[in-house]
Formats: structure tokens, C-alpha cells, sequence
């Protein structure tokens, strides 16, 4: 699965709860894929916001009767409205994935943080056809 293929999924699977990015040019699903120190161009954000890690992190793995390579994708949901919660889309991702875990990160409420999960997502690639 590419980075792409994720976003086109995750785009379907949460087309309820994606809240939108405000441009210039109009608004947008608020779901994005991110390398790692991009500059996020000036928008406005609000509902529930998706940032996919752009590539995948990659250790091998052996199963019987050939070696997979475990991919692990990670996403990070904000809740941008604080009268919501992330509960559904997260419920909706883990069902979705075999695999899928979400772990809340930490944000002190009192403070204007916004609610966060962050989502790692296994992804085997198959390449017994490759071994000998």
C-alpha cells in the first residue's frame, strides 16, 4: 500500500467525521501526508484532521514459507473542535485495519490543546516469490 492508496481509504472510511482545511483557493478534506520537517502552508483547520507519515517505517519479518517485510504506517488525528471526540474515527480505523493501534497522546485539557491519537497501522509486503 502507498501513501496515497492510505490517504484514498482512510479518505472514504471517515468521510463523516474529516473536518476541512480552509485555503485560499477553497476548502479541502482536512487529511494530509507529511514528510517528516515539511512546512505546512497557511491554513485555517477545524473538525477532525488526518497527518499520514509519508513513508512507511520498514523491519523485516519471516513467516512460514517466505519472508514478509513489515511496514508500519502512523497517522495522527487532531481534533480541531472541542466539542468532539475522536472515538468514532478511531473506532472506524481499527476495525478497518487488522492490527491497526491507536494510542492517545497527552495533552493537558486546561491548556488549549487539542484532543490527539496517534494510529500505527501494519502493512506486510510479500516477497517470498523472491526468496530462495
Amino acid at each position: 500500500m502507498t501513501s496515497e492508496e492510505l490517504r484514498n481509504v482512510l479518505k472514504a472510511l471517515l468521510v463523516d467525521e474529516l473536518g476541512t482545511y480552509s485555503l485560499a483557493s477553497g476548502s479541502v478534506p482536512a487529511i494530509a501526508i507529511r514528510y517528516s520537517g515539511d512546512i505546512v502552508a497557511k491554513q485555517q483547520t477545524s473538525g477532525l484532521e488526518v497527518v499520514i507519515r509519508a513513508q512507511p517505517e520498514s523491519a523485516p519479518g519471516y513467516l512460514y514459507g517466505g519472508v514478509q517485510r513489515k511496514r508500519t504506517w502512523q497517522l495522527y488525528l487532531v481534533q480541531r473542535d472541542g466539542k468532539l471526540t475522536l472515538r468514532a474515527a478511531v473506532e472506524k480505523i481499527e476495525a478497518h485495519f487488522v492490527g491497526a493501534r491507536s494510542v492517545p497522546i497527552g495533552v493537558e485539557k486546561n491548556l488549549g490543546i487539542r484532543e490527539q491519537v496517534s494510529i500505527r497501522i501494519p502493512d506486510f509486503q510479500d516477497f517470498s516469490e523472491f526468496s530462495t
